[in-house]
């Protein structure tokens, strides 16, 4: 069995920051039930919120169990499945992680999810959000549909399960 490193881009405290400034901007368009929305860095991804009738501030560290992808708590975000991958593709990008293109937030702002405005995706590509996710099994990039790899502390965007490498390491 080939062994597999975590890929994670080290980020300077400057661009951590910068992303999150970025994805902060976006999160304003972005999940208007969840008044106030917004994610910081202190000793780990912290995702914030204020509850509907804004009596509570609720704030979160961003932990997921073993090879999942929501985190723990994602039940009280009070969002569906796809918001909270949309949430978790902005908070693996400030971390320096492989998350998803620009062109799925596109896909995602379009009628048939409506999940989000086109100016999230706008402020996304603006900021340097990824234009093309690339496998993170092989490398090459993803142009159409792709899957998502997570297995042995590797987590990213992969080639599609019927074809691509991911059926040679499946």
């Amino acid at each position: 069995m080939r062994e597999r490193k975590k890929i994670q881009a080290m980020l300077s405290i400057e661009e951590r920051e910068r992303r999150i400034q970025v994805c902060n901007l976006a999160l304003k368009h972005f999940l208007p039930d969840l008044k106030g929305i917004s994610l910081r860095y202190h000793r780990g991804m912290r995702v914030a919120w204020a509850t509907k009738d804004l009596t509570l501030r609720e704030e979160k560290m961003w932990v997921t169990r073993g090879n999942d992808f929501f985190p723990l708590w994602h039940r009280q975000l009070g969002c569906g499945g796809t918001a909270c991958h949309a949430l978790a593709s902005l908070v693996f990008w400030c971390r320096g992680q492989p998350t998803l293109s620009v062109s799925t937030w596109r896909c995602w702002a379009g009628a048939r999810y409506g999940l989000c405005s086109e100016v999230v995706a706008d402020i996304l590509e603006a900021g340097g959000f990824p234009k093309v996710a690339k496998c993170v099994l092989c490398g090459i990039e993803l142009l159409k549909g792709h899957d998502w790899w997570s297995l042995d502390e590797v987590k990213g965007p992969c080639c599609h399960g019927h074809e691509g490498c991911r059926q040679r390491v499946s």
